[in-house]
Order: C-alpha cells, then sequence, then structure tokens
C-alpha cells in the first residue's frame, strides 16, 4: 500500500502546469508514457507465515481475464 501512496505522491508533482507566454511564442512540450503497474502482494502459507523467495515465475497476472507478461520483476520485503 505504500507504493501506491508513493505513486500517487509522484503523479501529483510530476503534473503538469500551465506555461506562461505571450502570444504567437512556440511553447516546448515534453510526453512521455510510463505502463508499470505496481501489484503489492502478500503470499502466506496454511499457517499463516510469509512465504518468501518467490520469482515472478510464481504468479499470473491478468488484465480483463487475458494473461499478461510481467517484463519486470522486483519484490521487497516491507518489515514493521
Amino acid at each position: 500500500m505504500r507504493y501506491i501512496a508513493l505513486f500517487a505522491q509522484l503523479c501529483a508533482l510530476a503534473h503538469p502546469q500551465q506555461p506562461v507566454s505571450t502570444p504567437g511564442e512556440q511553447v516546448p512540450t515534453f510526453q512521455s508514457k510510463v505502463n508499470l503497474v505496481l501489484v503489492p502482494v502478500v503470499v502466506r502459507d496454511k499457517n499463516g507465515r510469509p512465504v518468501a523467495n518467490l520469482t515472478k515465475d510464481d504468479f499470473e497476472i491478468y488484465d480483463d481475464g487475458f494473461l499478461a507478461a510481467a517484463h519486470h520483476n522486483g519484490f521487497a520485503r516491507l518489515v514493521g
């Protein structure tokens, strides 16, 4: 959940501001596209203990009912 909050804060900071320009002046623009989705997951065994040492091959991610390719693999162990 921390990742979602951090992502939302970064998006708020990256929100484009309206440029100040005079009529007829060409304003440079920047366009970007990001296709990264953070999926927070906690995997537990039948006794409720966290399962460690998982890889992306241990998961299947579906988008609109279709299997999606996991291109990025990053796991973090949150303590606390």
